[in-house]
């Protein structure tokens, strides 16, 4: 994470030494990376300092859901999910949401039209609407994926030993 911050300040550095050129598509062109990259650069150092002088993990499991620390909070509920998988290649890795049918389509009516965007296109590419990076986490990807998978097996078995004991 660090290391793709500061690639991310580099290229930034250089927009701003492209900018003593004389040329307006220069100009344009340096400005564009400085913002992109600037951008990108800050952010990831946000979440990189916001993790440690907060001290809340960027992940965390409970007995019901999937807590994720990104730039906001967002909670996912076991309840709402049919299994995880694990996603990408080898730079970028991701833990791919399978929701269940009926929640998968609740977050597509209630998406805004940008998230309604980039939910179709995360399910076209992936088959998953969202995604959890992990990149920068301290287990690896595949034994992230496995371990809740098992957390999502013992809440379905709880939550059906629960509704049997209602009945």
């Amino acid at each position: 994470m660090l290391l793709m911050c500061v690639g991310c300040l580099a290229f930034a550095a250089m927009g701003v030494d492209l900018l003593s050129a004389s040329s307006t598509v220069n100009h344009v062109i340096a400005w564009l990376g400085i913002v992109f990259f600037g951008c990108g650069g800050l952010v990831l150092l946000f979440w990189l300092l916001k993790e440690r002088l907060t001290g809340r993990p960027f992940l965390t499991i409970t007995e019901e859901s999937v807590i994720c620390n990104s730039l906001r909070q967002y909670v996912i509920r076991f309840a709402d999910v049919e299994s995880f998988v694990l996603l990408g290649g080898k730079q970028e890795k991701l833990i791919g949401i399978h929701f269940k049918k009926g929640v998968e389509r609740e977050k597509l009516e209630n998406a805004s039209i940008f998230s309604f965007l980039a939910r179709k296109y995360n399910l076209a590419v992936s088959g998953t609407q969202e995604s959890i990076s992990v990149t920068g986490v301290s287990i690896k990807a595949q034994e992230l994926c496995n371990l809740l998978n098992e957390r999502l097996k013992q809440y379905k078995a709880h939550s059906t030993r629960s509704a049997a004991h209602r009945s």
